[in-house]
């Protein structure tokens, strides 16, 4: 099934669509939401249809904070594809956020500058608000042509601040830093003040992946097979000591 994005009438909407579908054309990646077709004129395209988005995922019963890791990782590789071919998206929000069957989606590129000082007229009206409030770097909030990929990587520090205490950010208010100090650590590293110190954000994702990934391996190593207990096995047979079964060879 498919979802169509149509522009309103109003040629700076038209423009703003007609980049979007040009954005996302250039960027293959599986973490980035693709364009299936699109009017020669620029007044819609069609894109997979997604299950849910980040901020409906987040208020529903279905959510757990284990899925953050994941979801903010995914989102910034997505992201990463679009900082290689010079583009910044500028406005990443949970709402931009999609789960696409098992994976997540960066969407809504339709505020995406080069980094080459250009133009933001056939963007935005003057004084016109740039991006969603309370997701915006502050650099960009003082000239929205100074985004840079660490103007993204701010996006996410908020993200994960809202996602972890429910508190959704304003502007010029101090974020809620998450109760858990890794997370609390995330999001201070990923809302520093100076761009290129957030770029140490990137790695605790990327390295919270090795990490949850060796957890899960020693897990399974060491769970028995048939409860999936931990606490271990006595014997010859490796009898499970909480369901007293002999476990199989290699647990």
């Amino acid at each position: 099934m498919a979802a169509v994005k149509e522009a309103f009438d109003h040629p700076r909407f038209i423009t703003r669509l007609e980049r979007e579908i040009k954005v996302q054309r250039q960027i293959s990646h599986p973490n980035v939401m693709p364009v299936i077709h699109a009017s020669p004129e620029h007044l819609w395209y069609s894109m997979p249809l997604a299950d849910t988005d980040l901020h409906a995922f987040r208020e529903s019963s279905d959510w757990d904070p284990g899925h953050l890791g994941t979801i903010l990782l995914e989102t910034w590789r997505g992201l990463t594809a679009a900082h290689a071919i010079g583009h910044v998206h500028r406005d990443v929000t949970p709402r931009n956020i999609l789960r696409v069957g098992e994976r997540c989606v960066v969407s809504d590129f339709g505020l995406v500058t080069k980094g080459d000082r250009e133009s933001l007229a056939s963007l935005t009206r003057a004084g016109a608000e740039l991006g969603t409030t309370g997701f915006i770097a502050p650099e960009v909030l003082r000239d929205p042509r100074a985004a840079s990929p660490a103007s993204d990587l701010f996006s996410l520090g908020v993200i994960a601040s809202w996602a972890m205490t429910g508190t959704w950010p304003k502007e010029g208010s101090l974020l809620v830093l998450p109760k858990d100090p890794d997370w609390a650590d995330f999001v201070r590293r990923a809302v520093a003040t100076q761009p290129l110190e957030r770029l140490s954000a990137a790695g605790w994702l990327l390295e919270r992946e090795r990490a949850e990934a060796a957890e899960a391996w020693h897990r399974e190593r060491n769970a028995c097979f048939f409860c999936g207990s931990l606490q271990g096995f006595f014997g010859p047979s490796l009898q499970c000591f909480s369901c007293k079964v002999p476990n199989v060879a290699g647990y």
